[in-house]
């Protein structure tokens, strides 16, 4: 038993060796690792303005919230007045902060990642 074990062993470095002394099927292009680092800094840069993005959004949103609530803490003659104000202009407030939501995300999203992507089109770096 302890034969047939070792022989197996002789024949398994046998086979790496010529394994690891032999030249693969297949080859890399030259440029791989800088093509990959590229594409995994693209990948990190794209989450970054996506998570910049709802950062700033979240803020905004805390922000709109306790303003609400000290609106209505202090007063509900004014709660009365912001209530129909907004009944008023539901559709003007709400396409407001669709513009505004749209200019923040291409603020910190659209416009880096098209920054990012041209000047590397540029550098002659292309995907």
């Amino acid at each position: 038993m302890m034969l047939e074990h070792k022989f197996s062993e002789i024949e398994l470095n046998t086979v790496l060796d010529e394994a690891l002394k032999s030249e693969p099927d297949f080859t890399l292009p030259e440029n791989f690792a800088a093509d990959l680092i590229v594409q995994l800094n693209k990948q990190i840069s794209v989450r970054q303005y996506i998570f910049e993005f709802l950062l700033y959004l979240a803020v905004f949103v805390f922000l709109a919230g306790a303003t609400f609530a000290s609106f209505l803490w202090l007063n509900s003659d004014i709660l009365q007045s912001i209530k129909l104000f907004v009944s008023e202009h539901l559709t003007l407030l709400i396409g407001i902060n669709l513009l505004l939501i749209f200019t923040l995300f291409a603020d910190r999203v659209l416009l880096p990642y098209f920054h990012l992507i041209f000047t590397r089109s540029k550098a002659g770096i292309i995907d």
